[in-house]
């Protein structure tokens, strides 16, 4: 699978000081991430005062660049790969979205990985209506990827991680509030529910199935 990766998640995982674990993982299953070039400005690899804005904490930061230095940058390659995405008229999908969809659509076993369920939704509705084929992409969300770190990691680091960093995001705050190693089953249970809730909304779209993708919750 070509992984390609939003901004938000490769945030959203830094700053849980996740994002090299899930680096290794996917690499170790024989995937490949692309990102989008914005990443580096939109971080402030360069950019201390931004990178401050984004970042809680210097390591976090430092997840990123060397990431970076991993991963290959997401490049729509054709024309009319472009022409397509740029008929594309959608506020709930910005440049970046935009960018990962064309090299989705020109990819044979793409993976598209995003934190903003909007922008999922926005997908489901170009592909509903046939503006869009997608059907041969695998959709993984922010969830998707906690799943996947509890299934490979150490479960109490992962929950150690993540707890200390509440603020992150609002969905993954609620589904880990109070976990333990005791009580991961409702943590995976938690995540589930909004992945499952986001595949009712979007029957035009194939999600994630992680016995599919080389690992298995047990």
């Amino acid at each position: 699978m070509f992984l390609y990766v939003d901004n938000d998640v490769v945030i959203k995982l830094a700053e849980y000081e996740l994002l090299l674990s899930l680096y290794d993982i996917v690499t170790m299953l024989g995937h490949n991430i692309h990102v989008l070039e914005s990443l580096p400005y939109v971080v402030g690899v360069n950019n201390p005062d931004r990178a401050n804005k984004i970042f809680t904490s210097a390591s976090s930061l430092e997840q990123v660049r060397q990431f970076l230095s991993m991963v290959q940058p997401a490049r729509i390659m054709r024309a009319s790969t472009l022409q397509i995405i740029n008929s594309i008229d959608e506020p709930n999908l910005d440049e970046g979205e935009l960018t990962l969809i064309g090299c989705a659509i020109e990819s044979a076993e793409p993976g598209f990985c995003s934190g903003d369920k909007r922008a999922i939704r926005a997908v489901n509705k170009l592909v509903s209506t046939q503006t869009l084929t997608f059907h041969h992409c695998i959709i993984i969300i922010l969830e998707h990827t906690l799943k996947i770190l509890i299934n490979a990691m150490d479960i109490g680091d992962v929950f150690e991680r993540i707890l200390r960093k509440p603020d992150v995001d609002k969905a993954v705050k609620l589904c880990f509030q109070g976990a333990t190693t005791d009580t991961v089953v409702h943590v995976i249970s938690a995540l589930e529910s909004y992945i499952n809730d986001l595949k009712k909304k979007c029957p035009s779209l194939t999600f994630l199935e992680l016995d599919s993708f080389g690992c298995r919750y047990n």
